[in-house]
């Protein structure tokens, strides 16, 4: 059996809540976007594809290491402190499919967890079948998906832009997902979850 697989970071409840306040007058002036629901919001570390699910023990495995290595180059006594700064739509210089909120706190260790995890799974590539799996081309930018374009393009006002926002939260866990597309959204699977807490 085949899985669609990416490992992603879980956001606390407390910031997606907070989160869900801050873009509700956004939210209001665009019934056209389709808005991703709060409990498939997270922060993507790296999108696998589809893999076998023979290569799933291969994949937590290199996940763990990962952890453990990042860990022992960080300061963080706990989890991530992170907040959300900034409203980003993607790609950035063609019709504009998605819409994202940034890091500010947290920014620097979501990246640098991210740059440990590729060079682990780019070791296990062959190993784990994850044929589909390609190193970035661009610089990681830590992002939360909440809008995809509906019939039109996204497009916001520069002022749309520049609403503040206020979600802050703590991240402790790196989870491996499975994802089931269906006609009203993806349907997300824990296949695996680690803890960041020291």
């Amino acid at each position: 059996m085949d899985l669609r697989l990416f490992i992603a970071l879980e956001l606390p409840e407390s910031f997606l809540q907070e989160l869900e306040q801050d873009l509700a007058g956004l939210k209001k002036a665009h019934q056209e976007f389709r808005w991703t629901s709060r409990e498939n919001q997270h922060l993507t570390l790296a999108f696998l594809g589809t893999v076998p699910e023979a290569g799933v023990p291969d994949i937590l495995s290199a996940l763990e290491k990962t952890i453990e290595l990042w860990q022992k180059g960080q300061s963080y006594s706990s989890g991530i402190p992170v907040s959300a700064q900034g409203i980003y739509t993607f790609p950035p210089r063609k019709p504009a499919s998605v819409l994202a909120v940034g890091l500010g706190d947290g920014k620097d260790g979501v990246t640098s967890l991210a740059a440990a995890l590729e060079q682990e799974l780019l070791a296990i590539k062959e190993q784990a079948h994850i044929t589909e799996y390609e190193p970035s081309r661009r610089p990681f930018t830590p992002h939360i998906t909440v809008a995809r374009a509906g019939r039109s393009p996204i497009h916001l006002e520069p002022a749309e832009r520049q609403i503040p926002l206020q979600a802050r939260g703590e991240i402790s866990y790196v989870t491996l997902f499975s994802s089931v597309l269906q006609r009203g959204g993806p349907v997300y699977t824990v296949q695996g979850r680690f803890s960041l807490l020291t």
